[in-house]
């Protein structure tokens, strides 16, 4: 006789999910590994249906005034049959060798970001949208095992897209914090930015990713002799299979803060990203030492497993090894690479005009989900001679079918002002009418929607704004008014929520979430 019993997590565990060890921007890598996955397993499908300018974009906006985050993709979407499984905890995907494999990180990060999130999805080649929100505290409280799905019909199949919202972020990024969020994410990515496969941006900045330039110079113990390039390529193989490729070098120019090494994992950094670099001590030394302000380089791991938040490596007892075998590599007496960042000191600078070979790019293992992604990545471990990229700020590029005027979906004309005088204060209120179905606010605010260029007079308030006109209300708005009328809604209500909020008015926000739930029903 046998019985069967259910062991699937209680919805309790989301609660718990608010007190995991994370970093914001390891918790924002959750949502750009979802999108960058969803990309690489339907590529195909992506380039057929928007040509073969597509590209994957992942565009992240934090209002820390507001407390909002959201995250928004044009990767493949979350189908129907799917749907169901990718919002289970710990319900990992049938495809694990990709960047989803542990089926914990968007319900993870959400929980972890915020007590009320949504999540709004349309898959390719379907023709309903779905929106799904989460209300944390009353799902543990009242123990609820499902949740309502509301679906959008009418929506076209060429539409593709998944955006999440977080309301009422605990803790919201404030200026430092966001600007470390830029650069670790910039770091963590770095290898599909340069390949050209993914434009991420944050408030509106695109960001990427320069490779530090490579030391060249003689060896330390003959200042006189020929000038040496010191970057030393590294391949190796550790106990049970597991594989390293990869690169050392030493800093043309030392940094205490970013000198150190990158550990990737199937195309991303999982240590070493940004000021968190990796710098053992067998290899660089105690304290501040020279090695600690020159040695760099990006080693790919296949074959180690890694914590499910993907921050760390699970060594399982072959950190030591790993050490070891890089500290030959760089032990070599006909490059001592090791030897050179310690001793080396730095000459005057060469004044001939002669330039520099280009620094290396980045490396991606062979026989890994990213290989083959780009020109820019190979297969083969090796070290590729490319230009660096640019770093943060590069502008929008040709983003693909789907994108215009830097935004990541088209809209139905440009961005239109409207100006006015309240209380003796001057607004400025910049209102994008967009049509895509990905856009599921039905007024959106924002200082992300404030065009770069948007000029005002001096004592003039600036408020951005995007009204989604594939909303319900808007649909039938638009048969019985002019966009005129739209705009001068907008702009009221914006400058009215601006002004109960900085009157002391809290949770401004859900009049309007109320307010779009309670338009988009039909008429009795």
């Amino acid at each position: 006789m046998s019985e069967k019993i259910n062991i699937r997590p209680d919805v309790g565990v989301l609660a718990v999910l608010r007190h995991l060890n994370y970093s914001p921007w390891y918790a924002l890598a959750e949502y750009v590994d979802n999108s960058i996955d969803s990309y690489i397993k339907n590529k195909a499908a992506l380039i057929a249906a928007d040509g073969p300018a597509y590209k994957l974009r992942v565009d992240i906006t934090i209002d820390s005034a507001q407390k909002i985050i959201t995250i928004l993709d044009n990767a493949a979407g979350i189908s129907a049959g799917d749907l169901n499984r990718a919002l289970q905890v710990a319900a990992p995907p049938p495809d694990r060798k990709g960047l989803s494999e542990f089926g914990m990180g968007m319900k993870a990060a959400s929980c972890w970001f915020s007590p009320m999130w949504g999540i709004k999805t349309k898959a390719l080649g379907e023709t309903v949208s779905r929106l799904i929100k989460f209300d944390v505290d009353s799902i543990v409280s009242n123990h609820i095992q499902e949740l309502d799905v509301t679906l959008i019909p009418d929506t076209p199949s060429s539409e593709h897209f998944t955006g999440i919202k977080l309301a009422q972020v605990f803790d919201p990024p404030y200026k430092r914090t966001t600007g470390k969020i830029k650069s670790h994410l910039a770091s963590i990515y770095r290898a599909f930015i340069q390949a050209g496969e993914l434009v991420l941006t944050v408030n509106g900045e695109q960001l990427g990713y320069a490779v530090p330039d490579v030391l060249e110079a003689a060896i330390y113990s003959d200042p006189s002799g020929p000038s040496i390039r010191w970057l030393q390529e590294v391949s190796f193989e550790c106990a049970g299979g597991r594989t390293v490729r990869g690169f050392a070098a030493i800093r043309e120019t030392g940094s205490t803060a970013e000198a150190g090494f990158s550990l990737f994992r199937r195309g991303r950094v999982i240590v070493g990203s940004y000021e968190e670099v990796y710098r053992p001590e067998a290899l660089f030394g105690r304290g501040n030492s020279y090695r600690s302000q020159r040695l760099f380089g990006e080693f790919h791991l296949e074959g180690f497993g890694v914590s499910h938040t993907k921050d760390g490596f699970q060594w399982e007892g072959c950190e030591e090894e790993f050490l070891s075998l890089l500290e030959k590599a760089l032990s070599n007496p006909a490059k001592p690479l090791l030897r050179q960042a310690e001793n080396y000191r730095k000459n005057p600078p060469k004044t001939n005009g002669s330039s520099k070979p280009e620094p290396p790019s980045i490396v991606s293992p062979g026989g890994s989900p990213t290989a083959g992604l780009g020109a820019g990545i190979n297969g083969n471990g090796t070290v590729p001679p490319a230009k660096p990229q640019p770093a943060a700020g590069l502008g929008t590029g040709n983003l693909g079918a789907k994108a215009a005027t830097g935004s990541l979906f088209p809209t139905l004309a440009p961005v239109k002002q409207h100006r006015l005088k309240h209380n003796g204060t001057h607004w400025q209120v910049h209102v994008e009418l967009s049509s895509s179905y990905a856009h599921s606010e039905w007024l959106e605010m924002g200082d992300h929607l404030i065009p770069k260029a948007a000029k005002s007079i001096p004592g003039e308030r600036n408020l951005g704004v995007r009204i989604a006109l594939t909303h319900p209300f808007f649909k039938k708005l638009a048969a019985h008014t002019t966009e005129e009328m739209l705009v001068e809604l907008a702009a009221g209500l914006a400058i009215a929520r601006t002004i109960a909020a900085e009157g002391g008015a809290t949770k401004t926000g859900l009049l309007l979430d109320f307010l779009g739930e309670v338009l988009a029903q039909p008429s009795l």
